[in-house]
């Protein structure tokens, strides 16, 4: 007895004892089975000897399907959701060119022989902050000082004023910066952070008590962002 394709192939003249139910090869789905059993049956039609009998391998491959499908399917609502905040992250990433930790080294002119001790340290110190993009840290340009090449001053500040949570959520810290805020006239805190840092600050304590007051119900990224 051979089994071949969901079909157990029983030659006549076996021996009784070796024959059995068989343990089909699943194909790849009903169709492909059903082609490939009947190309099995073809070729063996005409063999003297030779009978056929189908084994249940379609049941066997659709239990292994069901294993392998995620438990959670997202609805259209949610993927369309991650679609604008992919696209919000790519617009942020091409409008802020965010330095990578040894662009930040380079920046600040360190010699220290661990390239990326530097951007480390200071987002450690909370002097700045960084975005996961690709499983690597990028640091948005706006936090750094060209001509010193150190973090802006008022990056601390801020970031001290603001919801930890918010500081700690990254993508949504960096979508914070670049919303318009009614506190700041409708202007982004990006672009108010060289003319007027206090401001900035300012707009930071008042995103701390608005996040006390809802408990951190405004936690998720927005839907559309300017950049």
């Amino acid at each position: 007895m051979v089994s071949v394709l969901g079909v157990v192939v029983f030659h006549e003249d076996a021996d009784e004892s070796r024959t059995g139910a068989g343990a089909g090869i699943a194909p790849a789905g009903p169709s492909g089975e059903a082609r490939a059993i009947g190309v099995v049956r073809a070729a063996l039609a005409g063999v003297p000897g030779v009978r056929l009998e189908p084994v249940a391998g379609s049941e066997r491959f659709a239990s292994l399907v069901e294993t392998l499908s995620p438990s959670y399917v997202p609805g259209p609502g949610f993927v369309a959701q991650a679609l604008r905040n992919a696209r919000a992250r790519v617009e942020f990433l091409d409008a802020w060119a965010p330095l990578t930790a040894e662009q930040v080294a380079e920046l600040a002119g360190s010699a220290a022989g661990n390239r990326r001790a530097t951007a480390h340290r200071w987002r450690e110190q909370g002097a700045i902050f960084a975005v996961e993009h690709q499983q690597r840290a990028l640091f948005p340009s706006f936090e750094f000082d060209i001509g010193t090449g150190r973090p802006k001053p008022a990056i601390r500040s801020i970031l001290a004023e603001l919801p930890p949570a918010l500081v700690e959520a990254g993508w949504q810290l960096a979508f914070w910066f670049t919303t318009p805020a009614d506190v700041l006239d409708g202007h982004r805190p990006v672009d108010v952070l060289d003319a007027d840092p206090d401001a900035v600050i300012d707009a930071a304590r008042a995103e701390r008590r608005d996040w006390d007051d809802t408990a951190g119900a405004t936690a998720l990224e927005p839907p559309h962002v300017s950049v």
